[in-house]
């Protein structure tokens, strides 16, 4: 393993951020839920990685309750919680991980993973595999699974959030991690290199989501996939398969609408 890298996983996780609505962010209720996900989904995943060094830093508002706040110290070693007071942005999660002095190598490697998603086994050794030097670089998986009413579908999707940038490391320990940039603008933020491996990532579809949808297109195996280690539910809606194709068209349908819309919009 090359020592010339610092490998760094960051997830928000009640952060407020520009492009959700922050009302909820320290209720209670609203994070007993997001833990359950978490703890279902996201943690076994990560706790599950092989072949690669890493650490992960999980970002939570300073408000956060006591309760959630010793909840999630008991995750550690595996999560290193930095606290954020006020609105976290880009430039202000690259000061965090400066400021916790956790990058002392010449380059950095960075991924991004949402605390209701999940990735594969060996997907943190796959990113490290990649690493050849090379300054700006953002990968990119587009092949992914996301579980929709319990079963689950296969997806292609470029500039998809589950990417990872790596960056030479600047003077004075300058660098702006993989979330320099929104998911869907990266085409613009610098070059990409698009790698085509078995599914690499699991994205959750439910009510709380902001923003994402059905993307994918049924599975024949669709309780759960091998590659992942998560919590997979016991218990599962008895979508049939035609209902299952039916929802996907139905997703389709409704971006292709939105589509339409942002393009007859006046200027």
């Amino acid at each position: 393993m090359s020592h010339s890298f610092t490998h760094l996983v960051l997830t928000r996780f009640n952060t407020a951020v520009g492009y959700a609505p922050s009302a909820k962010r320290l209720d209670s209720g609203w994070l007993r839920m997001r833990l359950a996900m978490f703890e279902r989904y996201c943690l076994p995943s990560m706790a599950a990685q092989r072949n690669a060094i890493f650490q992960w830093i999980v970002f939570c508002d300073a408000k956060s309750p006591e309760w959630f706040c010793e909840k999630m110290a008991s995750f550690g070693p595996l999560v290193k919680t930095i606290y954020v007071d006020g609105w976290l942005t880009d430039e202000r999660i690259a000061g965090s991980v400066a400021a916790a002095d956790m990058v002392s190598t010449p380059y950095l490697i960075t991924t991004r993973l949402d605390n209701d998603d999940a990735l594969a086994s060996g997907h943190l050794a796959i990113v490290q595999s990649e690493f050849q030097e090379q300054d700006r670089e953002f990968l990119e998986f587009p092949v992914g699974i996301q579980s929709f009413r319990g079963h689950l579908y296969n997806v292609y999707w470029h500039s998809n959030p589950f990417l990872s940038l790596v960056e030479k490391v600047q003077k004075a320990k300058r660098f702006t991690t993989v979330c320099c940039v929104r998911h869907d603008r990266v085409r613009s933020a610098g070059r990409i290199r698009s790698l085509v491996r078995s599914p690499q990532w699991l994205q959750l579809i439910h009510g709380e989501n902001i923003g994402n949808s059905l993307r994918g297109w049924p599975r024949l195996r669709s309780r759960n996939a091998p590659d992942f280690e998560v919590l997979w539910p016991a218990e599962h809606p008895s979508d049939s398969l035609p209902q299952r194709f039916l929802f996907t068209a139905a997703a389709y349908g409704e971006r292709a609408k939105s589509w339409m819309t942002r393009r007859l919009r006046p200027a």
